[in-house]
């Protein structure tokens, strides 16, 4: 008898080729059999999108399975890893589901990082709000230092997208370390106030990153209260703010009487010679030099 580990192989990372599982590795079954994932972190489609894929299913048939493990707690139940979508749509059309079984017992956090990154590769983080970007990035980037990354859990959500992109799996956002820590501060210490402005586009996503390392939780409210009045803040403004807020409770009011100071003070202008262009930054787009200035000098004011 073929060992299931075996048979799955390919599919799963081990040394035979990669590919598709066949049609008798995939099972049929109702959707009462299905339970969605516990811990599950991304929202539904919205309606319009949910009721395109119940079409696409209804004309072509579920092309895609998906994937669950035997449920921990629940006899001759499954749950989903990914896929929850195309199994709402097939109960929306009253019939069976197409799922594969993932082939050997996975813990809790092992499963959540196959639904964080199927999820990851088929809507793309852009297509959600700020802090729901935050959260998930968050608890990956936990879920990874915690145990590691196993690539074979990646390598079976290339396996059965139909859409892939070709993507490095060992990195299913493309974001810097630092890019990822900013989000992981914004999900942990800004507040949920803050969060509510950057998700509707009036705080930048630096500026929120900076005030994220406001402890005292009443200057974050106080700096919300000023934006909510019509107050704009920067990443620069964010910078000052923070600054300030390591030495005393800010109010709305010092929050403006803060950003007002700036306003007065003479913008300074600072020319780039073209010799040290051509040196130091040959082929570089402006927004890659002022990053590349931004983090020389954070090393510099660090040291």
């Amino acid at each position: 008898m073929v060992d299931t580990k075996d048979k799955f192989a390919g599919l799963f990372g081990g040394d035979f080729d990669d590919e598709f599982p066949e049609e008798s590795d995939i099972l049929l079954v109702d959707y009462t059999d299905l339970i969605p994932f516990k811990q599950h972190l991304f929202s539904p489609y919205d309606e319009e999108t949910m009721e395109d894929l119940v079409r696409s299913i209804d004309d072509m048939g579920q092309l895609s399975p998906c994937l669950v493990r035997e449920h921990p707690n629940q006899s001759g139940k499954y749950e989903i890893l990914s896929g929850h979508n195309r199994a709402e749509a097939c109960r929306r059309l009253d019939q069976q589901v197409k799922i594969i079984v993932y082939p050997e017992i996975l813990t809790d956090d092992q499963a959540k990082l196959v639904v964080i990154e199927s999820n990851i590769k088929q809507r793309t983080l852009q297509a959600l709000a700020l802090s729901d970007q935050a959260k998930i990035i968050a608890e990956h980037h936990r879920l990874i230092k915690k145990q590691g990354k196993r690539t074979d859990l990646a390598k079976i959500v290339d396996e059965l997208d139909d859409n892939d992109t070709g993507a490095d799996t060992t990195a299913p956002y493309c974001l810097s370390n630092r890019q990822i820590n900013n989000y992981v501060r914004i999900d942990e210490y800004l507040s949920d106030p803050l969060k509510i402005l950057m998700d509707e586009g009036k705080l930048p996503l630096k500026a929120a990153s900076e005030l994220s390392f406001i402890i005292d939780e009443e200057s974050q409210d106080a700096v919300a209260d000023f934006i909510q009045n019509g107050g704009k803040i920067t990443e620069g403004k964010a910078k000052k703010i923070r600054k300030l807020a390591e030495d005393e409770t800010l109010d709305a009011a010092r929050i403006s009487e803060l950003v007002a100071s700036e306003k007065s003070a003479p913008k300074l202008k600072v020319v780039i010679p073209d010799a040290m262009i051509n040196s130091i930054f040959l082929n570089m787009t402006k927004d890659e030099i002022l990053e590349l200035i931004e983090t020389a000098v954070s090393a510099f004011q660090d040291n």
